[in-house]
């Protein structure tokens, strides 16, 4: 018996890459700490002069300041999200994420037939489900004077893994949801045995 085709809206995350200039500001602090620390290293071996602990340590403090700074490095960013099911397969779509490419923003749409599931493993921890499988992805830019088509960025054909991160408040239903629509058991990681 077929299913109703259902769409759930949840909050979930996805990962943005840090702006282009930052990551090429990360770059050149990173050369200048290695050069300023490769400087005083010569500058003790010709001199013979102990550089002081506090020239060393200050570029790889600086260097630090600005790594661990997720502006620079990327981070995850909450965004609104629809889970499409059906009987042949789920469907997430991203709304409007930037990913700091240039692009603008886009739709990212991520869709797993069932049968192309090796695994659903789901992280109580981390309010993640992790589909491992095959899937089509797709971006659909607001953009469309310059992105006319929706961009294939995965046709199905290589073995991934994609996280689906979801509110506390939806994940019961959700997952139930999931397991009913696909057929396929959710293995619950920090759970024990099921």
């Amino acid at each position: 018996m077929a299913r109703e085709p259902k769409e759930i809206m949840i909050r979930s995350k996805t990962f943005v890459q840090a702006k282009r200039w930052n990551r090429t500001r990360l770059k050149i602090i990173r050369y200048s700490v290695i050069g300023t620390v490769v400087l005083m290293l010569v500058s003790l071996i010709i001199t013979r002069q102990i550089v002081t602990l506090t020239g060393l340590i200050i570029p790889i403090v600086v260097y630090n300041m600005f790594k661990g700074n997720p502006e620079f490095e990327g981070s995850y960013r909450m965004v609104m999200t629809k889970i499409g099911l059906d009987d042949k397969s789920i469907t997430m779509t991203y709304f409007k994420v930037d990913k700091n490419d240039g692009k603008g923003a886009r739709d990212e749409i991520v869709s797993f037939d069932f049968n192309r599931i090796s695994s659903l493993e789901y992280s109580d921890q981390l309010l993640c489900l992790r589909i491992s499988g095959i899937p089509v992805i797709k971006e659909d830019y607001e953009n469309k004077i310059k992105f006319k088509d929706i961009k294939i960025i995965e046709n199905g054909d290589r073995e991934t893994d994609h996280l689906l991160y979801i509110e506390e408040k939806m994940k019961d239903s959700l997952l139930y949801n999931i397991q009913a629509y696909s057929g396929i058991n959710i293995i619950f990681m920090d759970r024990g045995s099921n």
